[in-house]
């Protein structure tokens, strides 16, 4: 295993444009993952990281060992919190679980630089797209999430002014309901192209390592489930609270021991309610159903 793959599909991209990688001032990729479904649940999240190529670089290699030190095709937080098929062997050895996770956890916050996250409640969204059109502009609620943290990475991006002519890239998973409803809302609205790339493959055909599955994307699922636990209690507990909450349904007993490591990250959060949502109708112009 070489190289990380979201380096690759940045290679692929400027391949078909016919350019050279070199030519291009791209240092930093961010990567997406999203939890939760337009249909179903209370909330829909979409959370990631940024971090320098170089870094990722470093990231993958460390994750790819971690993974095959623990015979572990590829991470995900659905198959790990519940014990089911790669993990089921697991299932009430919470000594190797807990091993498995932190270890996972601290390769996340030695190499990314910043954290975000956007959350929005579904029945809000409900509630203000039957006022304004929200999906006919293509603010659907997994398209409005990724989009905000699109702005929100190039907004710090910008603040590091050591870097601010650098561009990024933006990864996210292939295959999250209205992903096209993004691609144009991020297009249209801030010139900027998501990439969409794997970070399992369902045929199991696929290994880790350039122009195969984005191990980046792994720790993002664990971002996105984390901070969607997170989101779906805020209304109703502290935010302290909803973290212990979150991490209780992977240790009841453990997660404190998880929180340090969690928290050497800084994150920016955001969580679209009502009043939230009628204000981006006015700020975007959307217009009101008649």
């Amino acid at each position: 295993m070489s190289g990380v793959s979201g380096y690759s599909s940045f290679r692929h991209l400027a391949d078909a444009l016919f350019l050279q990688p070199s030519t291009l001032m791209t240092e930093f990729s961010a990567y997406f993952d999203d939890s939760g479904k337009s249909d179903q649940g209370s909330v829909l999240v979409v959370a990631g990281y940024i971090a320098t190529v170089d870094q990722w670089k470093s990231y993958d290699k460390k994750w790819g060992l971690v993974l095959d030190c623990y015979n572990v095709e590829y991470f995900q937080s659905r198959q790990f919190i519940h014990s089911t098929e790669q993990f089921e062997k697991w299932k009430g050895d919470e000594t190797k679980r807990l091993s498995f996770i932190k270890t996972l956890i601290s390769i996340t916050t030695e190499y990314v630089l910043h954290g975000f996250s956007c959350g929005v409640s579904l029945a809000d969204w409900e509630r203000v797209n039957a006022i304004y059109s929200l999906e006919e502009c293509h603010y659907l609620p997994f398209a409005l999430c990724g989009w905000h943290c699109i702005k929100e990475a190039q907004q710090w991006s910008d603040a590091q002014i050591e870097h601010r002519d650098n561009g990024i890239e933006f990864v996210f998973e292939s295959g999250s309901q209205h992903a096209g409803k993004l691609f144009t809302l991020s297009n249209t609205n801030l010139g900027i192209i998501p990439i969409f790339r794997n970070k399992r493959d369902p045929n199991n055909k696929m290994k880790r390592g350039p122009k195969k599955l984005d191990t980046p994307l792994q720790s993002s699922d664990f971002a996105a489930w984390q901070f969607g636990r997170h989101f779906e209690r805020l209304h109703d507990i502290s935010s302290e609270s909803a973290l212990n909450n979150s991490l209780q349904a992977i240790y009841p007993y453990r997660r404190k021991d998880l929180i340090p490591l969690l928290e050497r990250v800084t994150y920016e959060h955001y969580l679209y309610a009502f009043d939230d949502l009628l204000s981006l109708c006015h700020e975007q112009g959307i217009s009101r159903r008649s």
